[in-house]
Formats: structure tokens, C-alpha cells, sequence
């Protein structure tokens, strides 16, 4: 906030004293005074749990075979993708 001036659409998962989560969406930046010392931060917080929820829905409808739940090819791709990396660096030459 300090070396930008303003924070936009800074999305974060937070937990209720009750346990309950819930994702919001933060803008915010600083209001300075004439000489240009922080007055204090202004701002907004949205409630966006709805639209994540359906976000994750079609994440998963996408990679998902919507008859047996099991991953499609292109999920498998990707997953094969990120774990080779980590699976050359276990093989010894």
C-alpha cells in the first residue's frame, strides 16, 4: 500500500469467529494530506463467495468428466506437466 498508493480487486479468503469462510474483494488506497502524509486508507470490501463458488464449479466441470468425477485428459496433462520437475529432480544420472 505504501509503495503503490492503492490496492485493487485483492482477493482473500477470510474466516468468521464462527469458523465460517468466506472470499472477498478488496480496493483501497491512501488519502494523504497536503504535504503529503498518510491521512488514512479508504476503501471498499465485497462479499465475493457466490461468484468464486461457481468459478471452482466450472474449473471443475472443465476438467472433470461430469458422468464418472474422474479427471479428463487435459487435466491429467496439466498435472503430468507440473510433477515432472519435481520428478527429474529425484531421478539420479
Amino acid at each position: 500500500m505504501e509503495q503503490q498508493g492503492e490496492v485493487l480487486n485483492f482477493e482473500s479468503e477470510i474466516f468468521r469467529q464462527d469458523g465460517t469462510a468466506s472470499w472477498i474483494s478488496e480496493n483501497a488506497h491512501i488519502v494523504r494530506d497536503a504535504a503529503g502524509e498518510t491521512l488514512y486508507y479508504e476503501g471498499t470490501v465485497q462479499d465475493i463467495s457466490e461468484r468464486r463458488h461457481y468459478q471452482e464449479q466450472l474449473e471443475r466441470q472443465a476438467n472433470h468428466d461430469m458422468l464418472t468425477g474422474c479427471p479428463t485428459a487435459s487435466c491429467w496433462a496439466t498435472r503430468v506437466s507440473r510433477a515432472l520437475p519435481v520428478l527429474r529432480g529425484w531421478v539420479t544420472t
